[in-house]
């Protein structure tokens, strides 16, 4: 990038800042023969690279390909003096500008979108397990959660009595077909909203929970927690039958199967990073 370039994205994004009303440090604004007059209480910042970068990645597509970035902390792994495991960074990406991928050997990030417009951003593990994200410290809180505690009981009783006026199975293998296909549907179902990301019910977050916490395959920690919940049923003097059996043996392999095989598929939440519809920032 041409010098010029560089000078007009910094000026570009210190108007930013200042519309966003985020003070930056005084030493972003030191010229070079300030930072010569500067002794070692300023040596964090050297040692940690601290400041400004501005890179079109060498391939001179600044405006669709490159980024504006301040580090105004970090850390330093192979400086015993600068340990910190984390960094605080605010980020400048244009309309139609994408950074390419780059990983962490070692850092936490909490990403924080601060100028208000979109960002989208693609994550991966290096060794292909699953990403676990959390946003704003609350993964499976969403609206999608109210609408699960609020409206959920109103929907179940509605089609309960809509199968009573159909008719009620009376043999087994009537009542076999019927469970069988409650948990098709639920299973499909579940699968799908919890897909959504838009907030899980009550229940449905503790085996997601202890999926997340105990790194175990989530039909186990599906079938565990209704386990959990049919003993405390049977205890408490409830009906268990053989469609309470059904529904702790199978409704977690049912759901895991077909999120896995088709809703993943179809519900995808992967692209690259960018902005739109104005320069927006962000930190982590």
């Amino acid at each position: 990038m041409k010098r010029s370039e560089i000078n007009a994205t910094i000026k570009k994004m210190e108007a930013l800042m200042e519309e966003c009303r985020f003070k930056l440090p005084p030493y972003f604004s030191f010229t070079p023969d300030e930072w010569a007059e500067k002794n070692h209480e300023y040596d964090e910042i050297r040692e940690c690279e601290l400041g400004w970068d501005v890179t079109d990645y060498g391939e001179g597509k600044f405006d669709t390909l490159g980024f504006a970035l301040i580090t105004i902390r970090n850390g330093n792994v192979h400086n015993p003096k600068h340990n910190k495991p984390y960094a605080e960074k605010i980020m400048m990406c244009d309309s139609g500008q994408v950074s390419p991928m780059h990983y962490h050997a070692n850092k936490l990030e909490d990403i924080i979108n601060r100028g208000g417009n979109d960002i989208v951003f693609t994550f991966y593990n290096a060794d292909k397990t699953k990403v676990h994200r959390t946003e704003d410290g609350r993964k499976y809180i969403g609206f999608g959660t109210f609408f699960n505690a609020i409206l959920q009981g109103y929907v179940v009783t509605f089609f309960y009595y809509l199968v009573c006026k159909l008719g009620a199975p009376e043999v087994l293998w009537q009542k076999l077909v019927t469970v069988v296909i409650g948990l098709l549907v639920g299973g499909i179902g579940l699968a799908m909203y919890q897909n959504a990301k838009a907030g899980a019910s009550p229940y449905d977050s503790l085996s997601m929970i202890l999926c997340d916490r105990s790194h175990k395959s989530y039909f186990g920690c599906r079938m565990l927690t209704d386990l959990i919940c049919a003993v405390i049923c049977f205890a408490s003097g409830g009906i268990v039958n053989v469609g309470t059996v059904a529904s702790v043996l199978l409704m977690g392999p049912v759901a895991d199967i077909i999120n896995r095989k088709f809703v993943s598929r179809i519900i995808k939440d992967d692209a690259e990073v960018h902005g739109r519809y104005r320069p927006n920032y962000w930190t982590v």
